[in-house]
């Protein structure tokens, strides 16, 4: 099993919830970004 760290840059979603249009897709993943605005 490969360790990784928690907030490992190179974790790139390729769909949120099965949507490939999400905004957040295809780029590193924002460890910060808060999901209750």
């Amino acid at each position: 099993e490969e360790r990784r760290p928690w907030n490992d840059p190179k974790i790139i979603p390729i769909a949120i919830n099965g949507k490939r249009d999400d905004p957040r897709v295809g780029k590193p993943w924002d460890w910060f970004y808060p999901p209750h605005k």
